[in-house]
């Protein structure tokens, strides 16, 4: 591909997008524990999605910011859990 229809910085960015994704994936199912939900109204569908995407997005910023895997973020948050 002509570098004047792709820089190569955006060619290699593109690759870097799926594995981002499957990264996110890979997280919703081992790390916050997400389970296969089947709704079936447009409204639950859009709600689910609206909370797993919340999720993923802020699992993702957490680990941006502390530079701990989601893992151990859920470790270390789990107790809360059990307060309130």
């Amino acid at each position: 591909m002509p570098v004047t229809v792709m820089p190569a910085r955006e060619v290699i960015a593109s690759y870097h997008w799926p594995r981002q994704v499957e990264a996110s994936f890979r997280v919703s199912k081992t790390g916050l524990r997400a389970r296969p939900m089947f709704h079936h109204a447009l409204e639950t569908i859009e709600a689910h999605l609206c909370v797993v995407i919340t999720a993923l997005t802020s699992s993702r910023h957490l680990q941006n910011v502390t530079g701990r895997s989601i893992r151990k973020i859920v470790q270390t948050l789990r107790p809360l859990q059990q307060i309130l």
